[in-house]
């Protein structure tokens, strides 16, 4: 796993970006690959799927690129906290993996992963290369547009840029915060599960479906 991850942790956030965009754009390839027997579309649809308004594209595109770096950060922390000998003591008390992994791993494995977690919210929420490749045009993402104000010919900007970059904080802190207030909610809702079935195929498909997406991509970046 740790060898299947490594290139997709080499991968620029740009090129990640440009893969993504290659791949599910209206003329992208997944498009062209269906078109031919399955919609039988002669040209793209009319549909606004990078650029998209609401930024759903930005965020599925930071999602396939950060989920294989936290996922190896993971990886690596396991072995630290002996995750599989708990998981069988827990296990032993009739908990499912999801459930033993709340209530017996993930109370060790946290803290040593909590610091990439953050660097990734604080990356996420002020990124502008991802931003201008996969992002809404209008309005821009606010990080996108402190950077043309701070590149404004007019230099008065720079005062507004400066500003704007107090507010930029501000943000970065609340996503933070918001996340460390979702740390108590899912701690809840982990001690209230015992048999998980349903839960862990769901979750085991969720985390796979943005590194197949990462995978595909970089073949059509190939080509």
């Amino acid at each position: 796993m740790e060898r299947a991850l490594s290139p997709l942790l080499s991968v620029p956030h740009a090129a990640a970006a440009f893969a993504l965009a290659f791949l599910i754009a209206p003329s992208g390839w997944i498009m062209r690959l269906l078109s031919p027997w399955a919609t039988r579309l002669t040209r793209p649809p009319d549909v606004l799927v990078v650029h998209d308004p609401l930024g759903l594209t930005m965020m599925a595109g930071l999602i396939a690129k950060e989920t294989p770096f936290l996922f190896l950060m993971t990886l690596a922390a396991v072995p630290q906290v002996r995750a599989m000998r708990l998981s069988q003591i827990a296990a032993s008390f009739g908990y499912g993996r999801f459930a033993g992994f709340f209530k017996v791993v993930l109370p060790l494995l946290y803290p040593q992963i909590r610091l990439p977690i953050l660097a990734v919210i604080a990356y996420a929420s002020s990124v502008v290369d991802v931003a201008i490749i996969l992002g809404p045009i209008r309005p821009a993402p606010f990080a996108v547009q402190l950077t043309r104000w701070m590149n404004d010919p007019d230099l008065s900007l720079r005062f507004t840029a400066s500003a704007g970059s107090m507010l930029q904080l501000a943000v970065t802190a609340g996503a933070i915060i918001c996340w460390l207030l979702g740390e108590r909610l899912v701690g809840a809702l982990g001690r209230r599960c015992a048999r998980d079935s349903s839960v862990r195929i769901a979750v085991a498909a969720l985390a796979e479906l943005p590194i197949a997406f990462m995978g595909l991509g970089l073949v059509v970046l190939g080509l």
